[in-house]
């Protein structure tokens, strides 16, 4: 016996214009009914329109916020790489005048062993 299987409605199945014009609810504050808008450039319930608003602007007051904290950590960032070069900036003097002492003192023993002492 095979089991017969339920229908599954695609969505291009579904008339795009069905629900157009019709009501799905009602305004809590003035009683008025809500309809699907009937064309697509209707503009949305003003009740909607000021959430969409509302948590659009928390949204972007968060977006800015993190913004805002990056670039500090940034600026932190850049502020250290800008110490790290002046510290390896200046070991790299301190190296290149150790490297000229001991030129010095090495050529110097250098001489010293090539010529006799005066007071053997």
């Amino acid at each position: 016996m095979e089991e017969e299987q339920g229908a599954t409605i695609q969505p291009e199945d579904v008339p795009q214009d069905l629900f157009r014009g019709k009501p799905w609810g009602k305004d809590p504050t003035d009683g008025k009914t809500w309809t699907y808008p009937i064309n697509d450039d209707s503009e949305l319930h003003p009740l909607l329109q000021e959430e969409i608003d509302k948590r659009l602007e928390a949204t972007n007051a968060t977006l800015k916020k993190t913004v805002d904290e990056q670039k500090e950590v940034n600026a932190r960032f850049k502020q250290t790489v800008d110490e790290q070069k002046e510290v390896i900036a200046s070991y790299k003097d301190k190296l290149e005048e150790y490297d000229h002492f001991f030129g010095q003192l090495f050529s110097k023993l250098q001489g010293d062993q090539g010529t006799p002492r005066d007071n053997l």
